[in-house]
């Protein structure tokens, strides 16, 4: 899916690649092309995830349901997805967030830190769970990145 920076990019990229074919002599016009379209191209593929890290707080309801309905399979037995928290605070250390995310979600789901990304997988009862044990670890100072893959029964 190009969202609308990715199908600016293109065309940017095609209007450039126009200009610079017609200016250029013939040995230049294969490596500009080449760049301003794999530039254009990368850009097009790049920006749904570009978009998908922007604060939620910038989006409308809308966008907010769709964004959630996203994060489950079809057949809503896998919540899936990445976040990234505005966490204000004083940031823990990584073994800090680890003891605090092991207190607060349910002790038999899995969870890495590294750097201040959580990485919790586990099966949870249901899609509230879910979005609670994601919410608890997005409100963690020093947790910037939550990755999760929780298996709904």
């Amino acid at each position: 899916m190009i969202t609308s920076l990715g199908l600016l990019a293109l065309i940017v990229g095609t209007v450039t690649l126009v200009y610079l074919y017609t200016k250029l002599p013939q040995r230049g016009k294969v490596g500009v092309a080449a760049v301003v379209l794999l530039t254009a191209f990368t850009t097009a593929i790049a920006s749904p995830a570009w978009a998908a890290a922007v604060n939620d707080n910038a989006l409308s309801e809308g966008q907010k349901a769709l964004n959630e309905t996203l994060k489950s399979t079809p057949q809503d037995n896998q919540y899936q997805g990445i976040e990234y928290p505005q966490v204000t605070g004083e940031a823990l250390s990584d073994r800090e967030i680890t003891q605090r995310i092991q207190r607060e979600i349910p002790d038999h789901l899995k969870v890495s830190v590294s750097s201040g990304a959580v990485r919790v997988s586990g099966k949870v009862n249901n899609r509230n769970e879910a979005q609670g044990v994601v919410q608890d670890i997005k409100e963690v100072p020093g947790v910037h990145e939550v990755s999760y893959d929780l298996g709904i029964n």
